[in-house]
């Protein structure tokens, strides 16, 4: 059984779904405009891209010029400690060893 006609309720069914009473448009025009939207919108990640591209390499370049020189810097200064090791071991070595302290400070 279908329930009587109601113009309120009609109108406010309208109001709450105002496509309903709109025409449809026509397929090749939506794809067309879906498409453009698509393109649009990749143009836009890849703006984002560039402008992040931009921003980063600058910064990653810095970095690793900063990282290359500390790892220059603690090389050098783990080479100084190990030579360094090295003449006090010797030296201590000749201290306490009679037939050493006659030997030259260069050769451990």
């Amino acid at each position: 059984m279908k329930p009587p006609h109601n113009p309120d309720l009609a109108a406010l069914l309208r109001r709450a779904d105002p496509a309903k009473g709109a025409a449809g448009i026509h397929p090749e025009l939506f794809a067309t405009q879906v498409r453009a939207r698509i393109r649009a919108a990749e143009a836009e990640e890849a703006g984002l891209k560039r402008h992040w591209t931009s921003h980063f390499l600058p910064l990653a370049a810095a970095l690793a010029l900063l990282a290359s020189l500390s790892a220059g810097a603690v090389a050098a200064h783990a080479r100084q400690e190990r030579a360094r090791n090295e003449l006090f071991a010797s030296a201590y070595a000749r201290s306490i060893d009679p037939w050493l302290m006659h030997a030259s400070a260069d050769r451990p």
